[in-house]
């Protein structure tokens, strides 16, 4: 069994809903969940790349010694790609059933959801007890390959979320009606 920290009432667990997998880059994803986990949260870092598997579940791996540190690869039919497309209705289903298995493991009772990709959105909206933050990173309207469903999910983050994260001086301009719970956290900063 891998070694897993306890959960700490104090320190809420935080799940990160990335844009990119553990091991493809190390920028600021990667830095959020390393520097939350040194600061004694349970950090589980969920990768954009699914399990093609029919039965709900999960494979993580553990990142540091600590028990606080994991990537987590969540099970979900056909392992759908986040980039191209918003989830169909079974692909949420199939993720929040993984989720559910990945909460009891990990005998958590929620806590921040930071979502970093809007694919995320409707599967991470349901971690019980859990505040939503999106970490908007980029201009996803920018990108060609985000389908009009993505950028539906964008808008609807944006609003909705407990507290909005922009990366730059232009999102938080782009961003300033959108959100009355915005805050700017450039990259390159502890």
């Amino acid at each position: 069994r891998l070694p897993l920290a306890a959960a700490n009432p104090e320190r809420p667990d935080v799940f990160v809903w990335a844009v990119i997998d553990w091991h493809f880059r190390t920028q600021r994803p990667q830095h959020l969940a390393s520097a939350l986990a040194g600061a004694g949260h349970r950090v589980f870092y969920l990768s954009n790349n699914l399990v093609d598997s029919v039965e709900p579940g999960f494979r993580i791996e553990s990142l540091d010694t600590s028990g606080r540190l994991f990537q987590v690869n969540l099970h979900a039919p056909g392992a759908p790609e986040i980039y191209d497309a918003a989830p169909s209705q079974r692909t949420i289903a199939d993720l929040r059933r993984s989720v559910g298995e990945l909460m009891q493991w990990t005998d958590s009772d929620g806590g921040l959801c930071v979502v970093q990709h809007p694919f995320w959105l409707d599967i991470a909206a349901a971690v019980p007890g859990s505040a939503l933050l999106y970490d908007c990173m980029d201009h996803h309207a920018g990108f060609e390959n985000n389908a009009p469903a993505v950028l539906q999910a964008e808008a609807r983050l944006t609003a909705g979320a407990d507290l909005l994260i922009v990366t730059s001086d232009w999102l938080d301009r782009e961003l300033v009606d959108a959100n009355p719970h915005r805050v700017l956290i450039r990259n390159a900063t502890d």
